[in-house]
């Protein structure tokens, strides 16, 4: 899985790691997969996989990007961690367990697609989806 991670990620710049101390975002618990890969790597941008482009925002300002695209509001028990610049949020639904992406432009979950139980499978489906 370690390798396949390796080769998803191959062409993606990773920030430097970091001991930011994050734990919750608006009362939440942060997923503890999504902790691990972000203590790690520290998001990043660049191409995953043979066909996506997604950006991972840093911890440090996880709670600023929440708070500019007012996920919590459009999104109720939801995080933001990242996107594809091309219109998408990445989000994190604390109800569900699940990872998804949704439509910037969406105000409901009623769009929300390619939902996964584990960061690395959800980046892994969303990868996927754009395969001929």
């Amino acid at each position: 899985r370690l390798k396949n991670m390796e080769e998803l990620f191959k062409e993606f710049e990773f920030n430097e790691s970091t001991n930011y101390d994050i734990k919750e975002i608006n009362g939440m618990e942060l997923p503890i997969d999504y902790l691990k890969f972000m203590h790690k790597h520290n998001g990043g941008e660049g191409d995953v996989g043979k066909n996506s482009y997604i950006q991972l925002i840093k911890l440090e300002e996880l709670v600023d990007y929440n708070n500019d695209y007012e996920i919590f509001k459009n999104f109720p028990n939801c995080f933001a961690f990242g996107g594809d610049l091309g219109g998408n949020h990445f989000c994190y639904n604390f109800v569900t367990n699940e990872y998804f992406a949704i439509d910037c432009c969406t105000t409901g979950l009623e769009g929300s697609y390619c939902k996964d139980s584990s960061l690395y499978e959800f980046i892994k489906n969303w990868d996927k989806q754009f395969d001929e």
